[in-house]
């Protein structure tokens, strides 16, 4: 059956530098207030759209416990983060924490997902960081990712409004959830995934419940699947990232079908 999903790049500003660091901007915008205030209180506004999609979503339970894993032993604890004093040091680590919690919330994962990884050797806690921070590896992408497949550009076709791609992707092989059938994107340009040219393979990281997720936030106008970061082209035996100025490095198919083989179990269950 054929799916929809608006393609969702998790933007870097939202979480890194320079939030983390020591040289933040002293002031930004035309109110003259400092980096951190700023930031704070830009992020208070983007917690109730996220509250708000928690408890659309009847996730309210999950979000607080993913949290609370975060605080207790999340890789944010030793994070070097911007502040003018050492409370406002620990506000901004806060909203770091919950920017990673709602995120993990949002793409259907539980806290008994994060603990069954755990037991499984994977870290779902730093891959989810990773992803958003924009210093992931393919297998940080394939961790925190409900599905995952390889499927070729089946066409790429320019959308209703003009800044928009149509791209539809048939899968070949799922890695993980279980996808089959045809996923089509709606990209807004510009974007890597915009690019893409017929019959090219690409490896993509798909969550059911992001799109739905983000329109209970009010953040898009339909809950149709979204990818949960770029995908990776399949070239020869390589994965290659799309972005290869941001993204990560490409990795050996064989290598990342032992990963996958490895926690099978993990992944399985989902």
């Amino acid at each position: 059956m054929a799916r929809s999903a608006y393609l969702l790049i998790v933007a870097a500003a939202a979480i890194a530098s320079p939030v983390f660091g020591q040289s933040p901007p002293a002031k930004v915008g035309r109110s003259n207030e400092a980096f951190e205030v700023h930031y704070l209180k830009n992020k208070q506004a983007e917690f109730a759209a996220s509250e708000r999609a928690v408890a659309a979503r009847n996730r309210g339970a999950e979000s607080t416990a993913i949290y609370n894993l975060l605080k207790d032993k999340g890789p944010l604890n030793a994070a070097n983060v911007v502040g003018r004093s050492a409370q406002e040091k620990e506000q901004v680590r806060d909203a770091l924490v919950r920017t990673v919690a709602y995120f993990l919330t949002s793409l259907g994962l539980s806290p008994d997902d994060i603990r069954r990884m755990e037991r499984d050797g994977l870290d779902p806690l730093k891959a989810g960081t990773n992803v958003l921070v924009g210093q992931w590896s393919l297998e940080d992408a394939l961790t925190i990712s409900p599905k995952a497949a390889v499927a070729a550009v089946a066409s790429n076709q320019a959308g209703s409004d003009l800044a928009d791609r149509q791209v539809a992707f048939t899968v070949e092989r799922s890695l993980k959830g279980g996808s089959t059938g045809t996923v089509t994107l709606r990209v807004r340009l510009p974007s890597a995934v915009a690019q893409v040219s017929q019959g090219e393979r690409y490896l993509l990281f798909l969550s059911d419940e992001l799109g739905a997720f983000q329109q209970a936030a009010g953040r898009r106008s339909d809950g149709s699947p979204s990818l949960v970061a770029l995908p990776f082209r399949l070239v020869g035996d390589l994965y290659e990232p799309t972005d290869p100025a941001q993204s990560p490095t490409s990795r050996n198919v064989a290598q990342i079908d032992q990963f996958v083989a490895q926690h099978a179990t993990a992944f399985g269950a989902r």
